[in-house]
């Protein structure tokens, strides 16, 4: 059409004229070339160079991932634009080579600018571009000269190194949960993904690189969640993860350097160790009652659950040892907490429960005091059988005259005992023997304490001693004295016929001229004689023995004693004589001390008729 589109006067060497002009569309062109002075003249060579490279992305030059194709900036602002199609995700890297200053430029398809770069070193002008690509398809490239106002030669190399080990979760690389796995940070932004398949029971998962390249590392799960994350935990900057892996199945492991802008070598590392101990109720590994079982805190937050069954009421102790710092926590069947404990095993900061149980399924959870550490611990169980239950309802038949062992087996312990008094108005003697320090309760049928003691027995044991007026059931209640004592006893029980009668109308009939044995049963107890007198006369009646005895005659129409006597008679012996005529007498005899008891005696009755 005959439009200007450029001119020139000096642009060249010399005085001539350069014109660089960039031809967007295909056609016919005309060059007008004249003097600069209107009346000189001389010869000239006209020089017509075509540009090398298209200055459009649309009609760039294709080459190869790897490859080197040269390139001329032929005039002022030239651009070159190069078309790499990329066969799938890993590294690429443009750059030129040469004397001219290059700058470069790096798009997607869509023309969206990815990176660009000037001047790979103050010394070293040209651009280099690296890239991690991670969607195959095809790539520009842009040169220019750094300069709008200058033009010269390159070389642009392309190299590309597909990625080693995935992506993504989609391309990652599967690996064994036990292995050693050499990889690369080829270029900055690069990552590598590998797949880990956890099996069935799950476990402690480590995960870790070495080398000296300084790396971070992602755990995630198989829908792409973030499990764990870590920077600098291994060696030498290099990230280390343990995770405790509760659900079994695909889990990936993401690695990338520290630095965006870095690269480097590196092992990755994954140690895996299945569950020795399940982390839940439902699957708790079962043990014995009495028995030791190891164990492993494997990773942080790990939990181990046994399970226990207990056949009888009784004291179950569980308990860690070793030298990790154990928490220890008792369930029930349905998991609700019976008791916990951290430091009660006193030695090495391991956990002791003590508690007494009904038979039934138990658990037992065993975890680290800090959920940051681990540690091996070797668990111990032991189940004492209750030798006699701990309430009226559980306890333990015994006949009136029988011995018993027991034994109070833990702090709180208590036995109940029972017996079935068929006679009335006899005394019940029940007491421990043996080196424990016990207390005794006695209850009637209805629950109703009747009696207690804590150290009439021998050494430090309880005694009681009680007349029974009414049959039906009894219970005894042993406990230690201390709240925190234990300790073995045998429990003794008497049960005997009061020799003689409490009242005048149980009093034992005797001879005027009689010698009768006795025996004050216990504290308080009497005993009544009944004397048929025949005629006047003086009668005598006197205690022979060595219990101190005290002694009441009564006419049978009274009951005011027509005498008493206490120290009258030989070795603190009572003896009454008192004349009376015939009829009916009554004689009571009964312990000095009316707290004292078990002492015998012989009654002896002397009547002399009056002449």
């Amino acid at each position: 059409s005959g439009t200007q589109i450029a001119l020139d006067d000096n642009g060249g060497s010399g005085q001539n004229f350069k014109i660089s002009k960039s031809i967007t569309a295909a056609g016919t062109y005309y060059v007008k070339v004249k003097h600069s002075s209107v009346s000189s003249t001389g010869r000239y060579r006209l020089i017509i160079r075509f540009d090398d490279h298209s200055n459009l992305m649309d009609s760039a030059t294709p080459m190869e991932p790897d490859g080197t194709t040269s390139g001329n900036l032929e005039v002022f602002r030239d651009e070159d634009w190069f078309k790499i199609v990329i066969p799938r995700a890993g590294a690429l890297a443009v750059e030129t080579t040469g004397t001219t200053d290059t700058k470069g430029y790096l798009y997607n398809a869509s023309g969206v600018r990815l990176a660009s770069n000037n001047n790979i070193s103050s010394s070293n002008h040209n651009f280099k571009i690296s890239r991690f690509i991670t969607v195959a398809g095809t790539y520009y490239v842009k040169v220019r000269h750094h300069s709008t106002a200058r033009t010269g030669s390159y070389a642009l190399v392309s190299h590309f190194m597909p990625s080693d080990y995935g992506y993504d979760a989609n391309t990652a690389t599967p690996i064994e949960p036990n292995s050693t796995t050499q990889g690369h940070i080829e270029v900055a932004g690069d990552v590598d993904y590998f797949k880990i398949e956890i099996p069935n029971r799950g476990g402690a998962l480590v995960i870790e690189t070495t080398g000296s390249t300084d790396t971070y590392g992602y755990l995630l799960d198989r829908s792409g969640i973030q499990l764990a994350l870590d920077d600098n935990s291994g060696s030498d900057r290099n990230f280390k993860i343990s995770k405790f892996i509760t659900v079994a199945g695909v889990y990936y492991v993401r690695v990338k350097h520290h630095s965006s802008t870095g690269i480097g070598f590196y092992a990755f590392v994954s140690h895996f160790t299945p569950n020795n101990r399940p982390d839940t109720i439902s699957t708790a590994i079962p043990i014995n009652p009495n028995s030791t079982t190891q164990g492993n805190i494997e990773v942080a937050n790990d939990k181990d659950f046994f399970k226990i069954h207990i056949p009888s009421r009784g004291t179950l102790v569980v308990e860690t040892t070793g030298v990790t710092d154990t928490y220890g926590t008792l369930l029930d069947a349905n998991g609700h907490e019976v008791a916990s404990n951290d430091n009660a095993g006193g030695l090495d900061h391991n956990f002791r429960i003590s508690r007494n149980i009904t038979a039934g399924t138990y658990y037992i959870k065993v975890k680290h005091h800090n959920s940051a550490l681990t540690g091996n611990y070797s668990l111990v169980s032991h189940f004492v059988p209750d030798d006699h239950g701990d309430s009226r309802s559980t306890a333990t038949p015994i006949n009136p005259n029988s011995t018993t062992a027991g034994r109070i087996d833990r702090a709180g312990d208590v036995d109940w005992f029972k017996i079935q008094i068929s006679n009335s108005r006899r005394t019940l003697v029940v007491e421990t023997t043996g080196s424990t320090d016990t207390v005794g309760e006695l209850y009637d049928a209805s629950g109703t304490q009747i009696a207690t003691n804590n150290n009439s027995g021998s050494g430090n044991n309880f005694k009681i001693s009680k007349l029974i007026m009414v049959t039906g059931t009894y219970y005894v209640k042993v406990r230690h004295s201390g709240t925190m004592g234990t300790g073995s006893y045998a429990l003794v029980s008497h049960f005997a016929l009061d020799d003689h009668g409490d009242s005048r109308s149980t009093a034992t009939p005797i001879n005027a001229n009689s010698t009768t044995a006795g025996r004050i049963d216990r504290a308080g107890d009497v005993d009544w004689f009944k004397i048929h007198i025949p005629s006047r006369g003086t009668l005598i009646v006197e205690t022979t023995g060595t219990t101190d005895t005290k002694g009441y005659l009564y006419h049978e129409n009274s009951t005011t004693p027509m005498s008493s006597d206490d120290n009258s008679g030989s070795a603190y012996n009572f003896r009454i004589s008192r004349n009376v005529k015939a009829g009916t007498y009554y004689v009571k005899v009964k312990h000095h001390s009316p707290a004292l008891t078990g002492g015998d005696y012989s009654l002896v009755s002397e009547f002399t008729p009056r002449q």
